[in-house]
């Protein structure tokens, strides 16, 4: 998997002297600490919505949706989430454009 890697990496980005290898104790740390995040966050969701009643959601739907005070920051964190999409997005094709010389 790691010869695989190094193929990939274009030609010089790598000293010929430095020794590349695959260190597992660090790969399964990130790994575990991938898979919880993952669940967590997976799950978050799922246990906010379960607390929900629904009876009492529908019948406040049309208030709620006057007052920005209850969803104010879901909405600022989808807001903020996209915004650093775009940038993730723009800061990529830059790269793209330097290292191919375009």
């Amino acid at each position: 998997m790691l010869k695989a890697i190094v193929a990939i990496l274009p030609p010089f980005s790598i000293p010929t002297e430095a020794d590349v290898r695959l260190n597992l104790p660090v790969l399964f740390f990130s790994l575990a600490a991938m898979l919880l995040a993952g669940v967590l966050c997976g799950c978050a969701p799922a246990w906010q919505s379960s607390r929900w009643n629904l009876s009492n959601s529908l019948k406040e739907s049309g208030r709620s949706s006057l007052s920005p005070g209850r969803h104010g920051f879901r909405r600022s964190l989808i807001v903020i989430e996209f915004a650093l999409a775009l940038t993730l997005f723009w800061a990529e094709l830059g790269w793209r454009s330097a290292v191919s010389g375009k």
